[in-house]
């Protein structure tokens, strides 16, 4: 029902012309890629691309529109924002795969997990996850605001343990998924809720 709200809410904004022709660009990006992620006969799943198109588009790309709905413009801020939470996004993904990497290897689905090998992909993990931090470190160097950014200092203990979790994992330690997985989750939501709280409180 919410959904259907907001739906409703942009739809009266289309038709009233209120939305700003930069916000038309993200939406004319936005909706074919979420719509071929999974549909054929792109399934971008399937192509070793979709999981980063996944993580543009739930954590860069709906913040852009939701930012040029209101503003009609762009901001560099908004890049040094979100880039990190991209990342985080993306390495949440590749950690959701591990578990489910010898089903799909037998199902021969073609994640990016499949498509680089276990150990690859777990090194492509640990290197988004680095990444992100220097991604954040440089936001600050660039102008990101230093409220925003001494936040997100919380999430860097969980980024490094996710890390070392991994490792254990590829060198052949018994997994604890849930740990895993979990852990994949609360990086990525705290860094998305303390990026927020601190453009929120400023």
């Amino acid at each position: 029902m919410a959904l259907a709200f907001v739906a409703l809410l942009l739809t009266t904004m289309l038709i009233r012309g209120q939305v700003p022709g930069l916000a038309w660009v993200i939406i004319a990006l936005v909706l074919p890629a979420s719509l071929f992620y999974s549909a054929p006969p792109v399934r971008l799943v399937s192509t070793g691309y979709g999981e980063f198109v996944a993580a543009l588009i739930v954590s860069a790309l709906v913040p852009t529109l939701a930012f040029t709905l209101q503003t009609g413009a762009m901001h560099r801020i908004l890049f040094l924002a979100t880039a990190p939470l991209v990342l985080f996004n993306f390495a949440m993904i590749l950690a959701f795969e591990v578990p489910d990497y010898a089903t799909d290897l037998k199902a021969s689905k073609r994640t990016l997990m499949v498509r680089l090998g276990w150990e690859n992909g777990m090194r492509l993990h640990d290197a988004t996850l680095i990444g992100a931090i220097l991604v954040l470190v440089a936001g600050v160097l660039l102008g990101m605001p230093a409220h925003v950014s001494v936040g997100l200092l919380i999430v860097l203990p969980l980024a490094a343990a996710q890390v070392w979790q991994m490792g254990r994992v590829r060198r052949g330690a018994r997994p604890n998924w849930i740990l895993l997985t979990g852990g994949a989750v609360a990086v990525f939501t705290l860094a998305a809720y303390l990026t927020f709280a601190g453009f929120a409180t400023s």
